[in-house]
């Protein structure tokens, strides 16, 4: 349905012109405002969705619309610079961080 189409393409609009730290969303947006209302980055849940979205919609407009794709690679990048440490322990385990923005 075009209708439904056109609704989660403005909202989608919205998130992707916030401003972002390498790629990376902020956990919290004012549904008031429509801006960016914490600095909190992490992959949990509330943002998970966002950065799932951006592979989905690539895919779901048949590969055609680069913004999604650029974004998610952005993102990707992001996470890998950010979010995934090492712990320092013997055994060298890789997790994912959260962090301020």
């Amino acid at each position: 349905n075009g209708k439904y189409a056109a609704v989660a393409d403005k909202a989608m609009d919205v998130l992707l012109s916030l401003p972002k730290r390498d790629g990376l969303a902020d956990m919290f947006v004012s549904s008031r405002s429509g801006r960016s209302a914490g600095g909190r980055i992490t992959l949990g849940a509330r943002v998970d969705s966002y950065y799932e979205y951006l592979l989905k919609q690539w895919l779901q407009t048949g590969k055609s619309e680069d913004k999604f794709r650029s974004a998610w690679e952005d993102a990707v990048a992001g996470i890998k610079k950010h979010l995934v440490k090492t712990s320092a322990g013997p055994k060298k385990l890789t997790y994912i961080a959260e962090m301020e923005g």
